[in-house]
């Protein structure tokens, strides 16, 4: 699934990724297809605060023995969960408000564990942001 077969079958060990939508399943697919993310960053245009970030694939891909610590780490980023910048507060408060819309429209549409999975997805953003506002 995703391509990752393919992309070792063609040798390729490394990618560097800006992902134009969600990166949440990103992060997912690539740990799943036994690729390790390294470094993430948050890269701010104009408008928008970008996540770049960078995966490798070890040797033996299942000798990883845990890749996905939690549902924080696919959703905040390994990496990016230890930020405590003013630019990571606003990019977990826009996912606070995309999620938070997402379970109201479940609840309306009776869409029960779609509406658990924001609701668990607002959970842990907001715990986040709690963090980064105590450590102000």
């Amino acid at each position: 699934g995703g391509g990752g077969g393919l992309l070792r079958d063609l040798g390729i060990r490394h990618l560097v990724l800006q992902p134009t939508g969600p990166v949440a399943p990103l992060r997912h697919a690539l740990y799943e297809n036994g690729w390790v993310i390294q470094s993430e960053r948050l890269v701010v245009d104009a408008r928008w605060a970008h996540i770049v970030l960078s995966a490798t694939l070890p040797p033996d891909p299942g000798a990883v023995a845990s890749r996905l610590e939690c549902d924080e780490d696919v959703l905040l980023g390994p990496i990016l969960k230890h930020d405590s910048s003013e630019v990571y507060a606003h990019w977990i408060r826009h996912q606070l408000k995309h999620f938070r819309a997402r379970q109201r429209g479940c609840a309306l549409q009776r869409r029960r564990e779609e509406g658990e999975r924001a609701a668990r997805c607002v959970k842990v953003l907001e715990e986040a942001l709690g963090r980064l506002s105590a450590s102000e």
